[in-house]
């Protein structure tokens, strides 16, 4: 009997112990709710209060290694509500909490979102290096478990590092990844943020009107989802449009929408940041009383939240304004500030600027040699920014792109010639089947003609598709040789008066011109590679890298010439077998020294004219009768000229597709005779209005013949 008593007060209490133990659970999970629902009605305090509650009632539990999951979800939440109001520093330490708690558990989805977190508090606070560490374990982990939704963040957020960095060409790649993910998904937000992450390296390139594209599709993206921080980024981004324009009322009006909206929201990484661009705005337009109260205004709000990147950008433009407004002191110690802090986050960009206005700083203030030590710094990091391995690098990622692309094209059109082929063979066999009653030939014949009928709308399908893909393909192409050539807008900057006809046969071209400027030299050329289309475009590219280069080892245009010969033929493991390739280029290039506008120049198979202001025909300057790489010896001498003009004569380089072309009433060859003589009659016209007339004269000689070659023509007056 006592035994009995003994079993069922043991069995009571154990009951009662798993009833307590249920209790505190739906305590726990209760709080958690309670606080998620605060969450929506903005009540954040209590929101946080009631997470720590929860946490501590799910670490009382007896098997708290069971309730693990709960406890990272909480701390995750609350370094989310520190982070929404830009307390980064408190909000990665819940982050770090909820990582340790997630590795204990092997929680692998936890765990990325918690490195991912991580990441983006570095990021807001503009320390980069760590920002990018945390951000690609993210990545890893996004990428193992095949989560797109979250590939697209973070891909974003690996982008916006590296922009803010001023790495902008490296930033492409994760951008493009990001809009690709999306697209996928059918994520307008995600893909609103990725098109305005790429307008923004559109817009650092001054490449305006694609900026401007992007921003459009975002904003509308943006609008439709009724995203009114994605819609107040979008006028931001274009307010810096409109400033780098110089429409700087423009730019404030934008500006000033953003900022209302960033204020309504509580946003105030943004806020300080369209204070910033508002004061850019200011500055540009000389009102520097005004752009020195927005930029403090501006100082205080990233000092108080710790935006090392954002104070740097605000010290270093309120160290310009205090140059303009000859208050040096302040100048001076606002300037170094920001460069101690531009190299704490190592933001080569911000460096730049620093050593920028510490040299305007000093030419004010007469101290001539201190201006040159940091005019000599700033050159340092501001090539160091235009590095053009950069460049390179992201230029060779999608050009091996295209090229898989392409060679998955071709394997496709293989297969599908295969299974036409086998389908033929079996209907063969079907009729020889069927042949032997003349109503079973019939209905065989008629089944073939119906199944024939399918496969060749099937095949069209297809074919139409292959097309489009083709086309697409060669799009992205063009977009890579447009960047790596010279927008109009830098070259007007360097040549006030120039002309350039550039007629490519097909969408891109072997033909491309050529514009490098240093500090004492404009080079600009017009080049004819081999072939048109994509081989003359890849050898384009080849050719711009190797030009670049050697600008770097020499500045004589013979000189730069016989390098780039011996450069191409090496990247293109060239010899004087007749059984190598014989692809190469024939350019005409020119040097400017900005110091008194003399002129050199050398060509390769192309020559270079001159149209004097009073002379009745055109002088000619004769190439080197030896193309560029081929069979070119490795060796070869390129001859530099001395170029002898006025202000009013012009220059003429260019390729052979203009003279070469046939029309006119006889279907004949323009002719060298005939584009001399029309350069001639033209000599007396501004150049802008000789570009408007060659082009005209060219498409009224081909009139419906077909264009047989790229057609590029370069003029300009020094």
């Amino acid at each position: 009997m006592l035994r009995f008593i003994r079993i069922c007060l043991f069995t009571s209490l154990m009951f009662l112990s798993f009833i307590s133990i249920y209790a505190k659970s739906l305590d726990a999970d209760s709080l958690f709710e309670l606080a998620n629902e605060q969450i929506n009605k903005q009540e954040i305090s209590l929101a946080k209060s009631n997470l720590q509650k929860a946490i501590s009632a799910y670490q009382t539990l007896p098997n708290k290694g069971d309730y693990q999951k709960a406890i990272g979800r909480c701390y995750n939440t609350i370094g989310n509500l520190y982070h929404n109001e830009n307390e980064y520093i408190v909000a990665r330490s819940f982050h770090k909490k909820a990582l340790r708690t997630r590795l204990q558990i092997s929680d692998t989805l936890g765990t990325g979102d918690s490195y991912n977190n991580i990441g983006t508090s570095f990021l807001y606070q503009g320390i980069f290096d760590s920002s990018l560490y945390y951000l690609y374990k993210a990545q890893a982990i996004y990428e193992r478990l095949n989560h797109r939704h979250r590939l697209g963040m973070v891909y974003n957020n690996i982008g916006f590092t590296h922009y803010r960095q001023g790495n902008y060409m490296t930033a492409l790649e994760p951008f493009f990844n990001a809009l690709k993910t999306y697209e996928a998904l059918g994520d307008k937000t995600g893909k609103a943020n990725a098109y305005n992450n790429i307008g923004k390296i559109y817009n650092e390139q001054d490449e305006n009107k694609d900026a401007l594209r992007n921003y459009n599709l975002a904003l509308k993206l943006y609008k439709s989802d009724n995203n009114q921080s994605g819609v107040a980024n979008v006028y931001n981004n274009i307010g810096t449009a409109c400033l780098q324009e110089g429409d700087y009322a423009k730019s404030i009006v934008f500006y000033q929408k953003a900022l209302l909206i960033y204020k309504k929201t509580g946003d105030k990484t943004h806020t300080a940041l369209a204070l910033n661009n508002i004061a850019l705005a200011y500055i540009n337009s000389a009102d520097y009383v005004k752009a020195e109260t927005t930029l403090k205004e501006s100082l205080n709000i990233r000092e108080s939240i710790g935006d090392q990147e954002g104070i740097a950008q605000t010290l270093t433009n309120l160290g310009n304004v205090c140059t303009s407004l000859q208050q040096y002191d302040e100048a001076t110690n606002y300037l170094k500030r920001a460069l101690k802090v531009s190299k704490e986050i190592n933001s080569k960009k911000d460096i730049q600027y620093s050593y920028q206005y510490l040299s305007t700083l000093k030419e004010a203030q007469g101290k001539y040699n201190e201006s040159l030590g940091y005019f000599k710094k700033y050159i340092l990091y501001r090539d160091s920014l235009q590095n053009e391995e950069n460049i390179k690098l992201v230029t060779q990622r999608e050009m091996q792109y295209e090229f898989d692309r392409q060679q998955e094209l071709i394997i496709a059109e293989q297969e599908k010639r295969e299974l036409i082929y086998q389908t033929k063979v079996k209907k063969r066999q079907l009729i020889i089947y069927f042949a032997c009653g003349m109503l079973l030939l019939t209905i065989g014949f008629s089944y073939w003609v119906y199944q024939q009928f399918l496969e060749k709308k099937q095949i069209n399908e297809e074919l139409d598709t292959k097309n489009k893909e083709i086309t697409d393909s060669i799009n992205y192409t063009l977009r890579i040789q447009k960047a790596l050539m010279k927008s109009r807008k830098e070259i007007n900057k360097g040549i006030y008066q120039n002309l350039i006809v550039y007629q490519p046969k097909d969408i891109v071209s072997g033909d491309f011109y050529f514009y490098h400027e240093t500090d004492n030299h404009i080079y600009i050329a017009a080049a004819d590679c081999t072939g048109h289309g994509i081989p003359g475009a890849f050898m384009s590219v080849l050719s711009i890298e190797k030009l670049k280069e050697a600008i770097n080892f020499h500045q004589h245009p013979g000189e730069i010439l016989q390098y780039t010969n011996k450069a191409i033929k090496k990247s293109l493991q060239q010899t004087m077998d007749i059984e190598s390739t014989k692809d190469g280029m024939d350019i005409a290039f020119c040097s400017i020294n900005k110091t008194d506008n003399t002129i050199e120049y050398a060509g390769a198979n192309r020559p270079l004219w001159i149209v004097k202001e009073n002379g009745s025909e055109v002088e000619e300057i004769r190439a080197t009768k030896k193309g560029i790489a081929g069979h070119t010896e490795d060796e070869q001498k390129f001859d530099t000229h001395q170029v002898k003009i006025t202000s009013k004569d012009t220059i003429y380089i260019h390729s052979d597709g203009y003279a070469d072309q046939f029309g006119g009433e006889k279907g004949k060859k323009m002719m060298t005779k005939r584009f001399k003589q029309l350069l001639v009659d033209i000599k007396s016209e501004s150049l802008s209005q000789q570009e408007e007339k060659l082009l005209n004269f060219y498409n009224n000689w081909k009139q419906d013949y077909e264009q047989i070659d790229d057609v590029l023509v370069i003029g300009f007056r020094v």
